[in-house]
């Protein structure tokens, strides 16, 4: 299977053993402002899973090591106060930023396969993107995730609009940009495993039946 790789590491999918704990009644709709140029999230449901439930840790405003505030304008917050998640995101660093080919590209995806087609340069939109927050001792780590098929949420500021379609033409996986539409400001894109495929979709909406989850 493919290998994926981030600006900093390799992500290794763990099986977690056990069982996951719902922190909060499903019934309560979380309070969502529309992603933007600031991205606001209230009482955010969190899942802990096995082996997370002993975390005390209640700021997870940290990326790649660094405190979000290292990348992100303002003060940002992210929060995980009695089982419930708020998040707040203003604009990224311009000095922060990195352009949308090289997330792709040190993600493993073959962006610049000519089965790829976008509407503008993806080496000349530059973006913040990351898919997981964590503890300022990055033990414990917050992901947007869908367990049951192996996908995930990234959290992508763009500066400009962009539309991604196509499909790779590698010989044992493909990656499928499926109508990924990104917008100036904050997005939700995301990836599911299909097979041995990767489906690449986007939304400005929070995508349903994904849950913020606690891992260790």
């Amino acid at each position: 299977m493919k290998n994926k790789v981030n600006l900093f590491g390799i992500i290794v999918f763990i099986t977690v053993i056990g069982f996951a704990v719902t922190a909060c009644d499903n019934d309560i709709k979380p309070d969502v402002d529309v992603v933007g140029a600031t991205l606001k999230l209230y009482d955010m449901p969190v899942t802990i899973e096995a082996g997370a439930d002993e975390c005390t840790a209640t700021d997870f405003a940290f990326i790649y090591g660094e405190p979000l505030s290292t990348f992100i304008s303002g003060t940002p917050e992210v929060n995980l106060v009695n089982g419930k998640l708020t998040i707040k995101l203003d604009a990224p660093k311009p000095e922060a930023m990195f352009t949308l080919f090289d997330y792709f590209y040190d993600y493993g995806v073959a962006i610049a396969d000519p089965g790829i087609v976008a509407t503008s340069p993806l080496d000349e939109i530059f973006c913040l993107a990351f898919y997981e927050f964590h503890d300022s001792e990055r033990e414990y780590f917050l992901e947007f995730v869908k367990m049951d098929i192996e996908s995930k949420v990234h959290l992508i500021y763009v500066d400009k609009n962009v539309t991604i379609n196509g499909t790779t033409e590698e010989s044992s996986f493909d990656d499928v940009f499926n109508n990924v539409i990104l917008y100036k400001g904050w997005n939700y894109l995301i990836d599911a495993m299909d097979g041995q495929n990767i489906i690449f979709t986007s939304t400005r909406n929070e995508p349903s039946g994904y849950n913020w989850t606690l891992f260790y």
